[in-house]
């Protein structure tokens, strides 16, 4: 019993230690497919796009969200 028991504890932990070295992680590889394909924006739609973020985060007026514009086209 007692050998059994000894065979049992080294069996465990030879497993745990076979395990712990097995495992490796696998790196991430990006690929061209992998990434989203978007058409570049245009200086307008840029313009447009930033003056609606800040009209919505801020709260802006129709009058403030055309001045944004303007200041972010020709920022573009």
């Amino acid at each position: 019993m007692h050998k059994t028991l000894m065979l049992l504890a080294a069996f465990s932990l030879t497993i745990g230690a076979a395990t712990a070295q097995s495992t490796v992680k696998k790196a991430k590889v990006k690929t061209e497919a992998a990434k989203p394909k978007h058409a570049p924006k245009t200086p307008e739609q840029q313009a447009d796009h930033f003056a609606q973020h800040l009209t919505q985060k801020l709260a802006l007026s129709a009058d403030q969200t055309q001045q944004v514009r303007q200041l972010s086209l020709a920022y573009h």
